[in-house]
């Protein structure tokens, strides 16, 4: 019984959540950013545009835009990701012809990417509601063995695949969760775009490039590294993804959790030291996040439940200098990475100069209960 209505849950997945998704997939299909004027949108702002307004659709319209039989006003190939005040500025005004061409062409070539990443949170959503259900059930007074089946069921899906808090982009695939089945193969999946290779150098000179994690690992080891800043900053996505991928490999449920209602946003608990030196910069001083801020030297960009963005400047009174140099970290997931059977928190950062130097990297923290701050692992 408790089985079947969990399959009735998952086949009659909620249209509200379906939209929901619908829109977050949108927003991560076009960069985080407003389609139309190209800025950087947090997820609460973002709102679905029909590039043709409904009201404005008709068939006259249609034979005038040449438009395929298949076109459909609500679906993909007319919708586009936009801030909340351009939605409302444009209203149902109908732009130009040429303007409307390109917006739809734009969204046409964006329709594989967007399926894509859409099915990939609907599984992710999917597999989160029947974590709720099935644990609910088994928190409840079921028979024996229908308890005994679900625990089998709930065992096995929670431990072969974990759910990413954040994005695991390869060359031809952008990765939400993982399955420890699939996790050679992302090792041995090339990293860069459109086939791009790495180039790599040793002390005597040799050249080689690489494609894949795999590949750059045992190049790394082999003496090889990137010799510019380009090759520096692609390199830290080699990195990074293989210390998350080799994370996975290694998570086990932890026996013991002291993060339970603590994470990025709690500042006060974050070591100023974890923010990147470059140079003669040192933030050591400073006993957290919050101290940094409080005092001027760190400014907060955007503050969530996985993910946070700082920018940094010794002087407090200059915005500009704020926004050159910035440092974002994203949980990615929490398990016990390092076997000691108490909770850490894989997380993946990304830090820039504001000039031409910036790289990526992924660590792993646990949170120290003595000290009341986190701790970084590796």
């Amino acid at each position: 019984m408790y089985l079947c209505f969990a399959m009735m849950f998952y086949g009659g997945f909620l249209v509200s959540k379906l939209n929901g998704i619908k829109k977050e997939a949108l927003w991560l299909t076009y960069g985080k950013k407003c389609a139309y004027t190209g800025n950087p949108i947090e997820f609460s702002d973002v709102t679905v545009d029909h590039i043709i307004p409904k009201s404005r659709f008709n068939n006259d319209l249609k034979r005038e835009y040449s438009l395929p039989d298949n076109f459909k006003v609500d679906g993909i190939e007319n919708l586009l990701p936009v801030s909340e005040y351009h939605n409302k500025q444009k209203g149902n005004v109908l732009f130009d012809k040429g303007a409307i061409l390109y917006f739809l062409n734009i969204a046409r070539k964006n329709i594989d990417k967007y399926n894509e990443i859409y099915n990939n949170l609907l599984k992710n959503y999917k597999r989160r509601d029947n974590f709720e259900i099935l644990r609910s059930f088994l928190k409840s007074e079921p028979t024996g063995s229908e308890i005994a089946e679900l625990r089998k069921l709930l065992q096995s899906i929670s431990s072969d695949t974990v759910n990413l808090s954040g994005e695991l982009r390869f060359a031809d695939s952008i990765i939400t969760d993982v399955s420890k089945s699939d996790i050679d193969t992302l090792l041995n999946s090339p990293v860069l775009p459109r086939g791009e290779e790495l180039e790599l150098i040793n002390e005597q000179g040799d050249r080689i490039t690489v494609k894949t994690c795999m590949e750059y690992t045992n190049a790394n080891a082999e003496g090889y590294y990137a010799s510019n800043n380009w090759g520096i900053k692609f390199s830290g996505l080699f990195e990074r993804q293989f210390t998350i991928l080799n994370g996975l490999k290694n998570a086990k449920p932890p026996k013991i959790s002291y993060m339970e209602n603590i994470g990025l946003f709690s500042l006060d608990k974050l070591p100023a030291a974890f923010y990147p030196v470059i140079g003669e910069e040192d933030y050591s001083s400073y006993s957290s996040y919050a101290d940094a801020v409080n005092k001027g030297v760190f400014k907060i960009q955007s503050l969530g439940k996985h993910e946070i963005a700082i920018n940094c400047g010794s002087d407090c009174g200059d915005d500009t200098y704020f926004h050159r140099e910035g440092h974002t970290l994203i949980e990615m997931f929490r398990s016990d990475i390092t076997g000691d059977g108490v909770e850490d928190m894989m997380i993946m950062g990304h830090y820039s100069s504001g000039g031409s130097l910036s790289f990526s990297y992924a660590t792993v923290i646990t949170y120290n209960p003595e000290t009341c701050m986190f701790v970084r692992c590796y």
